[in-house]
């Protein structure tokens, strides 16, 4: 019976953490990374807060929120940052897209149990978000994980995760964070 009241709990708080980023992420139109960092003739300021790494399978990836001010308001990007032989491999998600991403992954979680038990040779489920990001799974009779992958013309910067919740506990994580700092203000 206990168990059963802190499922309830836990889920009661993610629905309350989701509507939370849903509004906030909602307020005003979220611009792209890029066109932030384009912008002309303002005072731009970034800061840096780093999360919990994300471990794979041989190399442990880097996680942050970067809470970009631009003159009197302030915008959250969640980023994954991979780091092999003097590359650095950064993925970037938006406030919204973070927030349609966490919905859209409790159904491939359930997806993601069923999947792994099948017996076709390969299936693969994603979500593409609005900049092409590509979070999902695969799975087949030799192994099954989680993805996150941007192709940026012939480059992919792919991630594979093969714990079951690792990468969705960091996007959890992330989101939170940005309440966080959106409640208390970017110091």
């Amino acid at each position: 019976m206990i168990l059963f009241w802190r499922i309830r709990v836990k889920k009661f708080f993610f629905c309350i953490v989701l509507f939370i980023l849903f509004s906030t992420a909602f307020c005003f139109e979220q611009e792209s990374y890029n066109e932030i960092l384009g912008k002309r003739n303002v005072i731009t300021r970034f800061q840096d807060y780093n999360l919990p790494n994300i471990q794979g399978n041989y190399i442990s990836y880097t996680n942050r929120i970067r809470a970009f001010t631009i003159d009197d308001r302030t915008v959250f990007f969640y980023q994954v940052m991979r780091e092999t032989d003097k590359i650095i491999t950064t993925i970037t998600l938006s406030e919204k897209e973070l927030a349609d991403t966490l919905t859209k992954m409790n159904v491939l979680n359930s997806s993601f149990i069923l999947d792994k038990e099948k017996k076709a040779d390969y299936i693969e489920n994603k979500i593409v978000t609005e900049t092409g990001v590509e979070i999902g799974y695969f799975a087949s009779a030799v192994s099954s994980g989680w993805f996150i992958d941007f192709n940026e013309g012939r480059t992919s910067k792919l991630i594979i995760l093969y714990q079951d919740n690792e990468l969705f506990n960091a996007l959890q994580i992330a989101a939170k964070k940005i309440i966080e700092l959106s409640i208390k203000g970017v110091q």
